[in-house]
């Protein structure tokens, strides 16, 4: 057998340590059982360790083999960031001279959601998962979701409601009781949760809550009449993207009181706005015990 250096484990002409070097863009096929729910979804994976300022660089093989290892020793996981850290584990076992690994998930998963008169869509949701595992035991996960929302504008509405009202003063009590036109703004709302150890969270809860806030999720199929009841549920709670971050960052923690104060919790909303040629956004990144000090 031809014997070939080893070329990574040479001392570096630079003495410095590297934080992270890996693989990124690994595509895989990851099953879900979560709940008797089968879940068969493509992930795109970035697969990180650190090495030390002894070493040259870091054997990249390893990776794969460690992604390979946790698919085929157990093809079904009950959780996204399960899956993760298992990788994570995997990777500092076979990388003896690193002290942490990161592994980066990212996935669509696709749940069947009805509009109000019925029709069944499919939707898709954008789901991000980061862990790090350290030789000590310590870690931390990342869990992420964006859902697609729709909101309308206070600000345009209220506008548009005293012009009205100049113009046609005979209805102008009329106009004060219900909501006028404004323009409607695509919204991404995206709720993303940091904690250490484990944490019971059902992402479809997660995201069945932000549609309960939003008036639903944007679907495929929609007759007329699923249209009009969108827009005028729409018109009827106007938003500001700081009033959708404020409104889900508390009822959030409302609706989940056993995740502990320590939990981080950033909640964003970004609108496509129709009427400009940018974005709106807003960002609330806390803790749910900060939120939970609001509640008295």
């Amino acid at each position: 057998m031809v014997k070939i250096r080893d070329v990574q484990g040479d001392v570096p002409f630079h003495l410095i340590p590297v934080e992270k070097v890996g693989v990124k863009n690994v595509q895989v096929p990851i099953t879900i059982v979560r709940n008797e729910e089968v879940f068969n979804l493509s992930a795109r994976l970035n697969v990180f360790v650190d090495i030390p300022s002894t070493r040259k660089g870091a054997d990249m093989s390893r990776s794969i083999e460690a992604i390979n290892s946790i698919i085929t020793r157990n093809a079904k996981k009950d959780a996204l960031e399960n899956f993760s850290m298992e990788i994570c584990k995997e990777c500092l076992a076979r990388f003896d001279y690193s002290k942490t690994a990161v592994v980066e998930l990212d996935t669509v998963i696709y749940l069947k959601r009805k509009s109000s008169g019925g029709l069944e869509s499919i939707v898709p949701y954008n789901v991000k998962v980061s862990s790090s595992l350290n030789s000590d035991g310590t870690n931390e996960t990342r869990l992420s979701v964006e859902i697609l929302v729709i909101n309308a504008c206070p600000c345009a509405m209220e506008t548009v409601r005293t012009l009205l009202s100049e113009e046609n003063p005979e209805i102008k009590n009329l106009l004060m009781k219900i909501p006028v036109v404004t323009h409607n703004q695509r919204n991404h709302v995206t709720i993303q949760v940091e904690y250490a150890d484990k944490l019971n969270l059902e992402i479809e809860e997660v995201i069945m809550f932000v549609e309960s806030r939003m008036n639903g999720s944007l679907l495929p199929l929609l007759k007329r009449l699923d249209e009009g009841e969108m827009v005028l549920n729409a018109h009827i709670h106007p938003k500001f993207v700081e009033d959708i971050v404020r409104d889900i960052s508390f009822n959030i923690v409302k609706r989940f009181p056993k995740i502990g104060n320590d939990v981080k919790l950033k909640v964003s909303s970004e609108s496509e706005e129709s009427i400009h040629p940018h974005n709106a956004y807003a960002q609330i990144d806390t803790t749910f015990g900060t939120i939970r000090k609001e509640f008295n």
